[in-house]
């Protein structure tokens, strides 16, 4: 068994929106001295956050002026999920942007067509230009090893 403040800290919540919620009858109420059961508490409280996403639970009814808004901020940042999700959808409809996994696709396509001509890049110049030597020949195949080199170490930053 907890207190009030135990349950709150093991919801992270205030003290008072923890008090709030139990005269709401949304957390089970105290037992005497014996205070809250952290488990049910647990589980009430995430039946109340899933009523509040569904829309089952109207969040301003629990907003008292001068209240705690935690579950004010939950509604506000559902809100803006929604809103995202939304952005997302629209802008792949309108071609803005694409899922990673074709642009990877896309990009693998391309490095497989490109990786063949500059491998005969050497040949091509060697019998268009007779007159280079060796050594110039192998400076043209290094610089196609190290284009490779690049292309096969590169890798996607997916958080900028």
């Amino acid at each position: 068994m907890a207190t009030q403040k135990e349950v709150a800290e093991h919801l992270d919540l205030s003290l008072r929106h923890v008090q709030k919620l139990i005269k709401d009858g949304r957390l089970p109420p105290t037992k005497g001295r014996k205070g809250c059961d952290l488990e049910s508490c647990r589980f009430a409280y995430i039946r109340y956050l899933r009523g509040l996403g569904s829309g089952q639970i109207n969040s301003s009814d629990f907003n008292a002026p001068g209240s705690d808004s935690d579950s004010d901020d939950y509604a506000k940042l559902l809100e803006y999920e929604k809103y995202r999700e939304k952005k997302r959808i629209n802008d792949m409809e309108e071609n803005k942007v694409a899922p990673v996994s074709l642009l990877t696709d896309a990009l693998q396509k391309a490095a497989n067509q490109i990786i063949p001509i500059f491998e005969s890049l050497p040949l091509i110049m060697k019998r268009n230009f007779p007159e280079l030597s060796g050594d110039q020949i192998t400076l043209v195949k290094k610089s196609v090893a190290e284009c490779r080199n690049i292309i096969a170490g590169m890798e996607f930053d997916l958080d900028s």
